[in-house]
């Protein structure tokens, strides 16, 4: 009777959602219901249509996946695709998933589709609320699938693993109000698992993609950072880095061959997003901008922990990862400096210089207290970078943003910590004489070093 009620209640489920998909068809060509885009937003745009979703819920539901093996191999590529555009809250997935998971089983026992696909059915049949008619999926412990059987057929899966660990990861930073604690486990250990995966299969299946993989190391690095575990993510964020900037030095070498201009080499290049788009941009991967920052602010970390200890050695080895960061993003700083010298981005990248000099100023102070000209030093640096940042941020939000609010209490903080009394109280009066005001400005004229972000006009 178990077996035949989870039957019925998957055929139920499988008709009810065809019905709605093929209504939603018919009245929005363009998958929309009620104006609102029916796919999650950073979702991949998927090849698969709202009838071939359809029919492979009503397949699945009817017992036909062995059938379906046999006649169309790669199937499981394109159920895990129908169920990633799908979305986790869907009961369709779940129909998909299980039919999913009976193709993996025949036609890969012994293979990685089948962890793969269970990993996928955890987090959508909790979200549903079907774990008691699939404990055997809902209980399923640490899986693990044997990398050394990743076949090239994968390739076609990567896409989908993208997107529903994007899914996952985004779900689990942005719980929703009801979102069980046992949901976010699994989504939690989806994510963790999964940004593993692509990694792996990239590094088997996908090698010769060198910037996929740095946007998947990148990425990992993330997850691993939100987990706690900075050192995984500082060596996530490294390895990427160092493939990417690899790239960058190719292609600026065949730019310059071919040009001879220094000014071309440090422009447009061709990004590769996490969202498999190829568009035209500075960067050569959407990861390169933000890269450095991760890696400065997890080395960062470490290192300030390491001078509250007293381990100098510790603290020194990070503070090294940090200028290597900086030197990273040296090319992107001097490129925007010439180019578009109050670009908000620059705001960041002028904050973290200013926190790598105020740790290089805690270490001066802790360690090296009988030369306390490089504290001074380091202090003149910091404070330099935060008026750039402060000044950018003004320039581009406006003094009531959150952005800029933000770095004014970063600023507040290290002129407390450095013992500049007097600045604070000067800093303070400074920033109440501005008020409030979403329209950006130049900032007050002691911070206008060789920036002058100009009044802005709209």
């Amino acid at each position: 009777m178990g077996e035949e009620h989870e039957r019925m209640n998957e055929v139920w489920i499988a008709a009810a959602g065809v019905r709605f998909l093929f209504t939603a068809c018919r009245k929005r060509a363009n998958f929309a219901f009620g104006g609102e885009r029916c796919w999650p937003r950073r979702v991949l745009v998927l090849r698969l249509s709202l009838i071939r979703i359809g029919l492979v819920a009503v397949l699945a539901a009817l017992g036909a996946p062995s059938a379906m093996a046999q006649t169309r191999p790669g199937f499981w590529e394109i159920s895990i695709e129908a169920a990633a555009s799908t979305g986790l809250d869907s009961p369709v997935a779940g129909i998909i998933l299980g039919n999913a998971f009976a193709l993996a089983q025949g036609s890969d026992p012994n293979g990685a589709r089948p962890v793969l696909t269970r990993m996928h059915m955890r987090p959508v049949y909790i979200a549903l609320n079907k774990c008691n008619l699939f404990k055997s999926v809902c209980d399923t412990p640490d899986l693990e699938p044997d990398n050394t059987k990743f076949d090239p057929g994968l390739k076609d899966y990567i896409g989908s693993l993208v997107a529903l660990q994007d899914s996952y990861y985004d779900r689990w930073q942005n719980p929703h109000p009801d979102d069980k604690k046992e949901l976010l486990e699994a989504l939690r250990y989806a994510a963790q698992h999964l940004a593993e995966f692509e990694v792996a299969l990239r590094r088997k299946i996908a090698s010769e993609d060198a910037i996929r993989l740095a946007n998947a190391l990148a990425y990992r690095g993330r997850v691993f950072r939100d987990l706690g575990n900075k050192m995984h993510a500082i060596g996530d964020f490294q390895e990427a880095l160092k493939l990417i900037s690899a790239l960058r030095a190719e292609i600026v070498a065949d730019r310059e061959f071919a040009t001879g201009d220094p000014l071309i080499n440090m422009g447009v290049l061709e990004v590769s997003t996490r969202r498999e788009d190829v568009n035209e941009g500075i960067y050569v991967s959407a990861d390169e901008q933000p890269l450095p920052w991760r890696l400065m602010k997890a080395a960062n970390d470490v290192a300030i922990e390491a001078i509250k200890k007293g381990d100098s050695s510790e603290a020194e080895k990070y503070i090294q990862i940090m200028l290597a960061a900086e030197a990273a993003d040296d090319s992107d700083n001097r490129l925007m400096n010439r180019t578009w010298t109050c670009q908000e981005s620059l705001a960041i990248d002028h904050l973290w210089r200013a926190v790598l000099n105020e740790t290089r100023m805690s270490y001066e102070q802790r360690f090296k207290q009988d030369s306390p000209d490089n504290a001074v030093k380091y202090f003149k640096k910091a404070d330099f970078e935060y008026k750039e940042a402060l000044e950018i941020s003004l320039f581009s939000h406006g003094s009531a943003s959150d952005d800029f609010k933000a770095m004014v209490e970063d600023y507040l903080d290290f002129l407390k910590e450095a013992g500049h009394e007097e600045d604070v109280e000067r800093f303070e009066a400074t920033i109440k004489a501005m008020g409030d005001a979403d329209i950006g400005t130049g900032g007050p004229e002691e911070w206008q070093n060789v920036l002058n972000c100009p009044q802005v006009s709209r």
